[in-house]
């Protein structure tokens, strides 16, 4: 089945496309360094699909799972997969070194673990909470 268009409104996508890139344009300037840096890790994730992977690993189960002593052992497997490409110089070394001293103090790495995901994702993942979500809408909306 074939649906006919309305051919008035062809010329709508140009200026549609337009003002999105305006509006784009406009919020990337309003942009902080830290929302900036934020989004550029992210970007960087997509190049290496280990990088997406180990990240998946880490937020989906090292940060699950209760045991210290599993979540160690799961996060030397995130961390030997971490590479310049996908996580930057420093979050790939950190990771890596990380991943060597989960061996000896299993406690403290999962915890820097935790605390760092939850650092690097604060702006990335929404609260659910319908009081804490207005407020993040209403600030950035501001």
């Amino acid at each position: 089945m074939v649906f006919e268009t309305d051919s008035r409104l062809d010329s709508l996508t140009e200026r549609s496309a337009k003002r999105v890139r305006e509006l784009m344009d406009e919020s990337d300037k309003a942009r902080k360094f830290d929302e900036k840096s934020s989004r550029r890790r992210v970007a960087r994730l997509f190049k290496d699909p280990k990088a997406i992977q180990a990240t998946i690993t880490l937020t989906d189960e090292v940060m699950r799972i209760q045991s210290t002593q599993a979540a160690a052992r799961i996060f030397r497997r995130a961390a030997g997969a971490a590479s310049v490409v996908g996580f930057g110089f420093l979050n790939a070394v950190g990771l890596k070194a990380l991943g060597i001293v989960s061996r000896i103090l299993p406690g403290l790495s999962v915890a820097v673990v935790h605390k760092t995901i939850r650092t690097l994702s604060k702006g990335q993942i929404l609260p659910y909470e319908e009081a804490p979500l207005k407020n993040l809408l209403n600030k950035r909306k501001n």
